[in-house]
């Protein structure tokens, strides 16, 4: 370039310089200074003009794989206007160079190879240069980058909410959040970028935090609460709290005992029909703790139940002892983390469903540390379930916004009301989010058709690292599929002349495969935004993630809690114990499907005929293996248990 701008002749219309002279020398600059200023208008024109031909030449290289499917008269119009648009600019070109064609002839180079630059670089940043002339998608889901996704977010209304640098239209809040993906991919990164505003703004916040982590960083004493009865900073709570009269007790009982799946379904319907009807009679009493309803539905005698729970629902429960023993295995193993809540809460004490209809901004966190999940897993269920049901019955309202944060949802146990809440809750502004590590994690708990039903309700979803082919090729699937049409031609020379084709091949293929998913890094994924917008490969960031200033976890000293003084309505009643039950366990080995559907865990069941409080723990009492001589129920067969069955469910 230098060379050819320092060293080659110059090329003067009238009056040729000397060659060879040298265009800073003196006698150059004296020449230059006579030229008419037009000359110097000409070879700008001159680069002017070959900016646009070449931004010409690269807008008619996109359009050329876009106009095969527009109609005739279209297409042609399109390639008059640029045909003539190129040769109205490149005699324009020529008129310029011949203008100044007395500059030197590496001038006139340099200043082409300007505007040719400047032309593809132009084009460049309008996305004319780097095509697939020959591929296209026809129809089917597009993936884009973040910025394109954005752009079109902000062009539907306003959003205050960013995931992954992706706005999320404040229309698709309530339409309900999923983000899969397997453990160290991102999930608590991202659920951290969606509390950041909510908190901010003064949402109400119910959050299964596991670990505490979100806790940590966000909990206000001022306004915040936890529920975890094995934290020192728990609120005092009572399921009865939850209920305004005796008619919400069988849908209390259905938190605290959800549907069972399978060969469970049944005896779970029975322990409802039983611990509702203890809630009824409970609720009618003012003042019962949850001492009261753990001893009323695990301790008290059957003489004793009969003369309270005459004309409920449980009262045809009480006429066979080794049925009813069976039904009360059911709902020790679900109330058994009741029993470390504080003893002398009363229905005056926490409510969710107050804290949640209060409107006030505020955040509920639910922790629990991993060793304590198998302990708390149904206290969980039914606190999320209580805060669910809540939600629904508010008034509809477009600017409320009520959010239920679940991390490790297939974790903890059933929420019987999910389902309803996942389509909805939008009107009374309830979102709910979801993070799940496997899909076979949610059908396990919820069955193959309420799985699906509940996928189906949320609405973004963030997919990270996969871990398992089921999962992977699961979300490759609801990604989507396009449709792809690829053009193909050739041609042929003979001796009658030469012949071109052109053919068309449609095919359709997954918009991200499955061992994509399975081979993302930490922290990248791909992204649905509720609304129909494109698929966008994201990349969360830590960079601003909030610090810890509270501590995750404070440990509550078990040895300063003592057992309620009973209540006058049953003032002979035994303390709550912590011993195991070998009366009960004797019930599980005489009809071993019905323990199995339970799920009991010996070491959390109370014997009934336990008498003086044992020491409360942490943990719960090793489970001592019962002598033979200690059963008080004899032996018996599962065809007896169902002759039993069958006699309540037809009693004519």
């Amino acid at each position: 370039m230098f060379s050819l701008l320092f060293n080659t002749p110059l090329l003067v219309k009238q009056g040729a310089a000397p060659a060879g002279m040298d265009p800073f020398s003196p006698a150059f600059n004296q020449m230059s200074a006579s030229v008419d200023p037009a000359v110097y208008i000409g070879l700008l024109k001159l680069g002017i003009a070959l900016l646009c031909l070449t931004f010409v030449l690269f807008a008619w290289r996109k359009l050329a794989s876009l106009w095969e499917d527009w109609n005739t008269v279209a297409r042609l119009l399109t390639q008059l206007v640029m045909s003539s648009s190129m040769g109205g600019l490149a005699y324009w070109a020529y008129s310029s160079y011949q203008v100044s064609a007395h500059f030197p002839e590496g001038l006139l180079a340099a200043v082409g190879s300007i505007g040719f630059g400047l032309g593809w670089w132009l084009a460049k940043k309008m996305g004319l240069t780097f095509i697939k002339p020959k591929e296209r998608v026809s129809k089917g889901s597009v993936e884009a980058s973040v910025a394109e996704v954005a752009k079109l977010v902000k062009k539907d209304g306003p959003s205050r909410i960013e995931l992954a640098g992706v706005p999320i239209p404040k229309k698709s809040e309530a339409v309900h959040f999923m983000m899969l993906g397997a453990t160290g991919s991102g999930k608590s990164v991202a659920i951290g970028q969606l509390l950041e505003r909510t908190y901010a703004d003064g949402d109400i916040l119910i959050l299964v935090d596991s670990g505490g982590d979100f806790a940590s960083k966000y909990y206000t004493p001022s306004r915040d609460y936890i529920l975890n009865p094995f934290d020192d900073r728990t609120v005092s709570w009572n399921p009865m709290a939850e209920m305004d009269g005796p008619y919400d007790a069988e849908a209390l009982a259905k938190s605290i005992i959800p549907e069972g799946v399978g060969d469970s379904k049944e005896w779970n319907s029975y322990a409802q029909t039983f611990l509702g009807s203890c809630l009824t009679v409970l609720k009618q009493r003012n003042g019962s703790t949850i001492n009261d309803l753990i001893y009323f539905a695990q301790q008290a005698s059957l003489d004793e139940l009969r003369d309270n729970l005459r004309g409920t629902a449980a009262y045809s429960q009480l006429e066979s002892d080794k049925m009813f023993a069976s039904i009360r295995v059911i709902v020790n193993n679900y109330l058994s983390a009741y029993t470390y809540l504080k003893p002398n809460a009363s229905g005056e004490t926490f409510s969710i469903k107050q804290f949640v209809s209060a409107g006030k901004p505020g955040a509920l966190f639910i922790t629990y540390r991993d060793d304590q999940l198998d302990t708390l897993r149904n206290l969980i269920s039914c606190a999320l379930d209580v805060a669910s049901r809540t939600v629904l019955s508010l008034t509809p309202d477009a600017n409320r916004r009520v959010w239920l944060v679940v991390d490790e949802f297939a974790s903890i146990g059933k929420v019987q009301s999910v389902e309803a809440f996942a389509t909805k809750a939008r009107k009374a502004g309830g979102c709910l989010v979801v993070g799940l590590q496997s899909i076979s994690q949610l059908k396990d708990k919820y069955g193959e058709h309420q799985a699906q039903s509940i996928m189906s309700c949320l609405g973004t979803w963030l997919v990270l690292r996969c871990a398992d082919t089921d999962t992977a090729d699961y979300m490759s699937r609801f990604l989507g599929e396009q449709t792809i049409v690829r053009h193909t031609g050739g041609s042929s020379e003979g001796q009658g002349g030469g012949s071109k084709s052109l053919s068309e091949q449609v095919t359709t293929q997954r918009t991200v495969l499955a061992s994509e998913l399975q081979e993302l890094p930490p922290l990248h994924g791909f992204m649905r935004v509720a609304g129909g917008y494109p698929i966008c490969a994201v990349e969360l960031s830590v960079a601003h993630s909030r610090k810890a200033t509270k501590p995750a976890y404070v440990a509550k000293d078990f040895s300063r809690i003592t057992a309620s003084t009973p209540a006058a309505t049953m003032a002979t009643r035994p303390a709550v114990s912590y011993a195991p039950a070998p009366v009960l366990e004797g019930v599980a080995k005489v009809v071993p499907d019905t323990a199995a559907a339970a799920d009991v865990d010996w070491s959390t069941v109370r014997h009934p005929d336990a008498t003086g409080p044992a020491p409360i723990s942490a943990a719960p009492a090793p489970v001592a293996e019962a002598a033979p001589a200690e059963m008080s129920i004899p032996d018996a067969t599962d065809r007896y248990i169902k002759e039993l069955l069958a006699q309540l469910n037809n009693p004519g």
